[in-house]
């Protein structure tokens, strides 16, 4: 069996049994003058007398007929398919809880650390607050020019605001910042919000078109025609020393239109300087 010499002729009980045994071995269930071997004619393998084929490569041993095999046993060709064991049940649920268990330890370490659906909004807001951007002028054009109408509409006060006289349609307000910031959102007071009656007495800012000159980006947008501030949030915010609201369209027939106020939003406290 250990290094596939075919054993011819087949071993004897008597050869065998003459051989010396260390004593501790006298009372072994399987002694070995108890054995009579046979050599497989194909691949000389040893087999016990009792085997009906070969244990190494399965061949039926040509000197007993089908007749005498036993009912359990039918001859095989020269390969023998082997079977897989079946595993034992308590594999699987080893699996389960070591799954289980790996699963846990994720879910304590996300936690202490705050991380995805375990982080505060407390942490949010100390990441990210916005801020407003300093405004250091104010240019618009047209009637509106004027410095006095400019500054209506960012020195937070939205009982004043930058008026357009007749047609506003392709007229356009510029904010200056002291310096170059991330604008992240726009905050704006559409109309002339000083009292109910001057904002549904004047045109209200609907379609725009806001540039940022020095980022080389534009956006439209929509204001809502409501008596309140918005927030426009920009995609992808530009960074930029300028803003340009260009008005495209407009809410009423008025002979004026209104903007009250508009502030410029950053989320970086080092990236901009209040006004």
């Amino acid at each position: 069996m250990s290094c596939g010499q075919p054993l011819v002729p087949a071993m004897s009980a008597v050869a065998v049994r003459e051989r010396a045994r260390p004593e501790r071995n006298t009372n072994a269930w399987l002694a070995l003058q108890e054995i009579r071997l046979l050599a497989c004619p194909k691949c000389g393998a040893p087999n016990s007398a009792a085997r009906w084929q070969c244990a190494r490569c399965g061949e039926t041993f040509a000197d007993r007929g089908d007749d005498e095999l036993p009912a359990d046993v039918t001859p095989t060709s020269d390969q023998v398919t082997p079977t897989q064991p079946e595993p034992a049940p308590w594999l699987g649920l080893i699996t389960v809880v070591a799954g289980v268990a790996v699963v846990a330890v994720a879910v304590v370490l996300l936690a202490s650390r705050g991380v995805g659906p375990f982080s505060s909004d407390g942490d949010a807001t100390a990441v990210s607050p916005m801020v407003q951007a300093g405004v250091t002028e104010v240019r618009s054009s047209g009637s509106a020019a004027t410095a006095s109408v400019q500054r209506g509409l960012v020195d937070g006060d939205p009982a004043t605001a930058w008026l357009v006289e007749g047609d506003a349609e392709d007229e356009w307000v510029e904010l200056r910042l002291d310096k170059a910031a991330k604008i992240d959102h726009l905050l704006v007071w559409n109309g002339d919000q000083r009292d109910d009656s001057s904002f549904a007495s004047t045109n209200r800012v609907r379609d725009v078109l806001i540039s940022f000159p020095d980022a080389r980006k534009r956006y439209t947008a929509v204001f809502p025609d409501v008596d309140a501030n918005f927030r426009v949030d920009m995609v992808d915010p530009p960074v930029s020393k300028r803003i340009r609201i260009k008005i495209k369209s407009v809410y009423g027939d008025a002979n004026r239109t209104a903007l009250s106020e508009v502030e410029a939003l950053v989320n970086s406290p080092s990236a901009a300087t209040p006004p």
